[in-house]
């Protein structure tokens, strides 16, 4: 799949949604001020997969790139701001909508606002970067990779997620690098780059340690926080 949406966005975030999960909803509803104003309401929302949204830290104009699977290597070096949700399509179809729009639900979701695919749950890889303008909103991309599961991933939120820069290092497990060793104990793999060289960590599985190089102690913990999350969200912590 490769289709690329434009949005323009009034409020500080994106929502995607699949009519059908949400048919309990009212039209009409006020769903923001009811469901969606308390970050963790909205970290209950994230866990359970129905109306999944993000905070981008502004409004502003918006191109969401949607692929199948997961962002390769070079993909999360050029768009480095990633974050991992998980969404419930029981229909197939996933909106995209402006936060704000929550204040008068609708189910009812433009041509132009609406990604089709196969009905099932599906794993959200979200890849940015500033725009080259240096101003964030300014015809900014997303990346938005879908990968089909057979179950709601394990997504430990407790609040919004927040698609931008953050103080510290933000590291992503990247799937495809990660590998078993042939005792079956250890997993090493790559969650980004640092200073323009991969960061390779190595889990321990008997004594549950996470071990990378000297080199990369100053960000151990952001390193710890990436592995941890992938962990969590492929069921083996």
């Amino acid at each position: 799949m490769e289709k690329d949406m434009d949005l323009m966005i009034d409020g500080m975030g994106i929502v995607f949604f699949s009519p059908e999960t949400n048919k309990a909803i009212p039209e009409g509803m006020d769903f923001f001020s009811a469901e969606y104003q308390r970050p963790e309401d909205v970290a209950a929302h994230i866990r359970k997969g129905d109306v999944v949204g993000f905070c981008t830290g502004t409004g502003g104009d918006f191109t969401l790139k949607f692929r199948d699977g997961y962002p390769s290597e070079v993909l999360l070096s050029e768009y480095p701001i990633a974050i991992r949700l998980g969404i419930d399509l029981q229909d197939g179809k996933m909106c995209a909508v402006d936060l704000f729009s929550l204040m008068n639900w609708s189910s009812k979701c433009p041509e132009n606002q609406t990604i089709t695919v196969e009905p099932g749950i599906y794993h959200l890889t979200l890849c940015t970067r500033k725009p080259d303008s240096g101003i964030w909103g300014d015809y900014q991309t997303i990346y938005v990779y879908m990968n089909k599961l057979d179950a709601m991933p394990q997504l430990m939120w407790d609040g919004v997620p927040y698609l931008g820069e953050m103080e510290g290092h933000y590291f992503e497990v990247i799937p495809e690098t990660v590998k078993l060793n042939e005792q079956g104990d250890m997993l090493t793999g790559i969650c980004g780059e640092l200073d323009g060289k991969p960061v390779v960590f190595t889990y321990d599985i008997v004594h549950q340690d996470i071990l990378i190089p000297e080199s990369l102690e100053p960000v151990y913990p952001d390193i710890e926080d990436a592995v941890v999350r992938y962990l969590k969200d492929t069921g083996r912590m």
